[in-house]
């Protein structure tokens, strides 16, 4: 069994070199012929990256260099303990994050999801590394500081910044006993940061954009695209509330935001909440059904948005943003783009099988221990990328947007690319060993 299980995985490791040599090749041309010309999308949101642009001015292949550098760097810390050691393999494994094509169209853009998504990977690296028995304080302070930074590039991130951290902090309760006075100071950095962020939300301006309550965003997962049929099984009070803007509300999912929340609130005041609840449970009773399958459609479009792109370009699934995406990374190299994004995605689904079978062959020949830091820092990752997927997904319907969780697909391909870290011959695993012995691979 074992010497099957070797063949197994040696062939894996084999695929999985081809496979993503593959992309990297295609995604870098692609990046070579779209940096000068770059990729058109709209006003970015936060406040860091609105000033950034002023700075650069015209010259916004700076921002992009610095994105793509940010990028790599993060995803060779990320993969330094999982991979075989050598600076072949470090370049080879960063590129292949770098060169998803979801992730390079960030990288690639005056937007601030590239840099989210790297400087979260840097933070999970803070994380990763007071799990292998690392300075509790420093790393604390490290990925406090990647939250910060996190909550100034985009506000939603104040939030998702702060699970893997607090969750970290949580397990080392348990881990080390005997450090008590660490991990309080721990807790303490975490805090202090935590009313750094909160007084900077006091000073600087709201951003961009309407704050939308959890009720708005209810009523927009729920009632919209079926808006206008909705509406009439409405009350009266909420239908006069509504006035005559509902129409036009059920054109886009922006629509309702933008069009009848304002109208809402100036007509009901305190009891819209109240509105926007009784909107969402209507729609629930006449089509629940369609709504779970557009939620399962997000879920699936946040979590692992390559696996079903295709089919949302063949209009087989519901409205997102994925094809307006698609259309600008599609612009100036019609044909590299179309053959570089159909293998990308067909990749990254057969990466995931390939890496699971990896996996299983390598637990066979028992060179994949658990190890309980390895475990605990899985789980870190898991509950924040759902944290991440969920918040999205309950926003409102038609508004997917692979862009946001460009990270998750990133922690997907580690995954997969720890495979080829497992040694032959017996000798010790570096994913694992990293996680599970308290000491640090990471340079």
């Amino acid at each position: 069994m074992k010497k099957v299980a070797g063949v197994f995985c040696r062939a894996g490791k084999g695929i999985l070199l081809i496979g993503f040599s593959i992309q990297i090749i295609l995604g870098l041309v692609w990046m070579c012929c779209n940096i000068i010309e770059g990729q058109k999308f709209g006003a970015p949101s936060g406040w860091l990256y609105p000033f950034l642009l002023r700075v650069v001015g015209d010259g916004v292949w700076i921002l992009y260099l610095l994105q793509l550098g940010l990028a790599y760097y993060a995803a060779r810390r990320f993969l330094a303990p999982l991979l075989p050691g050598g600076i072949f393999w470090r370049i080879w494994g960063s590129l292949a994050l770098l060169t998803i094509p979801m992730a390079l169209q960030c990288h690639m853009a005056a937007l601030p999801y590239s840099a989210v998504s790297s400087l979260f990977l840097l933070e999970l690296c803070s994380c990763r590394k007071m799990f292998q028995g690392g300075n509790l304080v420093r790393e604390t302070a490290a990925g406090a500081a990647c939250w910060l930074i996190l909550w100034a590039l985009l506000p939603e991130y104040g939030l998702f910044g702060a699970v893997p951290l607090v969750l970290t902090l949580l397990v080392q309760c348990g881990m080390r006993p005997g450090e008590g006075k660490r991990v309080v100071a721990g807790c303490l950095v975490v805090a202090a940061f935590g009313g750094i962020l909160g007084g900077l939300q006091g000073l600087l301006p709201a951003p961009a954009g309407r704050k939308v309550t959890w009720e708005q965003a209810l009523a927009s997962r729920f009632a919209w695209p079926n808006l206008w049929n909705d509406s009439q099984a409405w009350p009266s009070d909420l239908a006069e509330a509504a006035g005559n803007c509902v129409w036009e509300a059920s054109a886009t999912p922006g629509q309702m935001e933008q069009i009848l929340f304002p109208v809402i609130d100036e007509a009901a005041g305190e009891v819209a909440g109240e509105f926007y609840v009784k909107m969402a449970q209507i729609a629930w009773q006449k089509d629940k059904t369609r709504i779970m399958k557009e939620i399962v459609w997000d879920v699936l479009g946040y979590g692992a948005a390559p696996a079903i792109l295709q089919l949302q370009l063949t209009a087989r699934g519901y409205d997102s943003y994925s094809g307006r995406n698609y259309e600008i990374m599609f612009l100036h190299t019609p044909v590299l783009a179309k053959y570089y994004v159909a293998y990308a995605c067909w990749w990254f689904v057969a990466a995931l099988g390939v890496g699971l079978l990896a996996g299983v062959a390598g637990c066979l020949e028992g060179r994949l221990g658990p190890g309980r830091g390895k475990l605990y820092f899985a789980g870190v990752c898991v509950v924040s990328a759902g944290g991440m997927i969920l918040a999205y997904t309950m926003r409102g319907a038609g508004m997917m947007d692979y862009k946001c969780t460009v990270s998750i697909l990133e922690l997907w391909m580690a995954w997969v690319l720890s495979g080829m870290g497992v040694s032959d011959g017996g000798r010790e695993d570096l994913g694992a060993s990293c996680c599970s012995t308290g000491r640090s691979h990471e340079k």
